[in-house]
């Protein structure tokens, strides 16, 4: 069994000579059927969808996503859209079809243009707001039109701020992991006693360290290790295999060979070239 629930302001995929109009808008709830949407050549118009609870699995660029709640997926004019929901997952969404000449301006105001699959910490906004715009476009009051198209505006508000306040939140975190790998890089922590230390997830902290800085956290350690073993191997006359085990690795050998793959050169030549008189 499936609910579904749609209020159509237009049958047609896309708004002619307006700034902004929302074409349709609905909610899905799949209990024990599997429902699929197919279209090849995709539609005129954008579609939002918002993952309220259960799985929904998209097909996009040859590779299959698993939105979970929270997430939303925003497909582009034409673009192919397929998409899968399955009775077994209960899942539920909400959606909306919109279009108009200002769409690519609002979505970059947003922060969001280009995006496909987001992430979303304000779904019961999402939920209420697309609630409000589908009741608008079955009662039809008096300027309703321009009544949904602010409510959608205050969605990608709600969506844009999350998304900046996010970001904010972890270029902030990354500065701080960053600071605590430098300060304890002679440490041999594993990802998971970082990822302790700061309150999250293994996973998230490799995940946004990594986005953040381009290199994953026990790279940025090892980084730091070779720039402080350099620092010694020009300022001091300690022996190559006690550097190494003061700047954390155990192995000289493991140790020669992580220097000379950052530096094509060996601690020796690299001590020899620079080494100050």
């Amino acid at each position: 069994m499936a609910i579904f629930t749609r209020a159509i302001l237009t049958e047609d995929d896309f708004k002619l000579d307006c700034d902004l109009g929302i074409n349709n808008a609905g909610y899905t709830m799949v209990k024990s059927i599997d429902v699929k949407t197919d279209r090849p050549k995709g539609r005129k118009d954008y579609q939002m969808i918002y993952v309220k609870s259960g799985e929904v699995y998209i097909t996009f660029n040859n590779e299959r996503h698993m939105l979970k709640p929270g997430q939303i997926f925003l497909y582009y004019p034409t673009e192919p859209q397929f998409y899968e929901m399955f009775g077994k997952d209960k899942p539920e969404i909400f959606w909306i079809h919109f279009s108009g000449n200002k769409v690519d301006e609002l979505l970059e105001r947003a922060g969001i243009s280009g995006m496909h699959i987001i992430n979303s910490r304000v779904g019961y906004k999402v939920i209420e707001t697309i609630g409000k715009i589908i009741n608008e476009i079955r009662n039809k009051d008096i300027m309703f039109e321009e009544r949904i198209n602010s409510l959608f505006i205050m969605l990608l508000i709600y969506i844009g701020r999350d998304i900046a306040n996010n970001e904010k939140k972890n270029n902030e975190f990354s500065e701080s992991a960053r600071t605590y790998i430098e300060e304890h890089y002679f440490e041999d922590f594993p990802n998971s006693e970082y990822a302790e230390h700061f309150g999250v997830s293994e996973s998230s902290f490799v995940k946004v360290f990594k986005r953040r800085f381009g290199v994953t956290p026990q790279q940025y350690k090892n980084d730091c290790r070779i720039k402080n073993a350099q620092s010694m191997l020009i300022t001091t006359n300690n022996r190559i295999s006690d550097i190494a085990k003061i700047v954390g690795f155990n192995d000289p050998l493991y140790f020669c060979r992580i220097f000379k793959k950052a530096t094509e050169m060996t601690p020796s030549e690299y001590r020899e070239n620079f080494k100050r008189t």
